[in-house]
């Protein structure tokens, strides 16, 4: 199968935007800056003997199969990114007095007198508290507290919530051969995780994502724009 290598930028913006599952466009997400991004050809070659021998034998090649190749490497590991890379999900949360806290705790209502053990989360003025020592029937002013409080209102990260990660890519960079800006759009491509990840190490930064670029009724497979300014 040959190999034509279109496009290779860097020192670039890259952006994504998911196709939500009603099959329309959700919100861009920038995945990172001044990454390698490739664009790739590949096509399978089929020859056809000619029946003419006149000259001999002769054969012609036709091609049957053309696949266009996406990845890229992103450093920015925001939640967006993370979400791609394990196709998941962000969902905004609000956490009001009742719900479970991150360390598996009832959250307390600050607002009234509070009855909790060390490690208790208490809520009061929109921010969580986790409880230093044991009140009963206290006032909140009259607790102690850690100094370290929460946020109510946090962004998760639910994985695997998608079957796929498909959408829109836009490469704002410059072309790596000639120096000059160039801007890539592929309007649809599947991308998928590639290597490993670990959230504590060296390595952390760097997220490596690919695809395959899918044809889209009404539009080229992708566009290439060169020497914009």
């Amino acid at each position: 199968m040959p190999n034509e290598k279109l496009a290779r930028l860097s020192s670039g913006e890259v952006r994504f935007t998911p196709i939500n599952s009603n099959g329309e466009y959700g919100d861009e997400i920038t995945l990172g800056y001044n990454q390698k991004v490739s664009l790739n050809r590949s096509s399978e070659v089929k020859e056809l003997l000619s029946n003419d021998t006149s000259l001999g034998a002769t054969a012609s090649e036709i091609e049957t199969k053309t696949t266009y190749e996406f990845s890229t490497e992103i450093g920015d590991l925001s939640l967006s990114n993370l979400a791609l890379a394990f196709k998941g999900l962000i969902q905004d949360k609000t956490y009001q007095a009742g719900d479970k806290f991150i360390n598996g705790k009832v959250i307390l209502d600050g607002n009234a007198n509070v009855t909790g053990k060390i490690g208790d989360a208490v809520i009061k003025d929109n921010k969580i508290y986790i409880l230093t020592a044991a009140a009963s029937n206290k006032t909140f002013d009259s607790l102690s507290l850690a100094v370290k409080t929460y946020p109510t209102k946090v962004k998760i990260l639910n994985p695997e919530s998608r079957s796929n990660n498909m959408g829109r890519i836009v490469v704002d960079g410059i072309n790596l051969a000639t120096g000059k800006a160039q801007i890539l759009v592929i309007p649809k491509v599947n991308l998928r995780y590639d290597g490993e990840f670990g959230i504590v190490g060296d390595d952390f930064i760097k997220l490596s994502l690919s695809g395959k670029a899918i044809k889209v009724d009404g539009e080229d497979i992708f566009t290439l724009i060169d020497g914009v300014n």
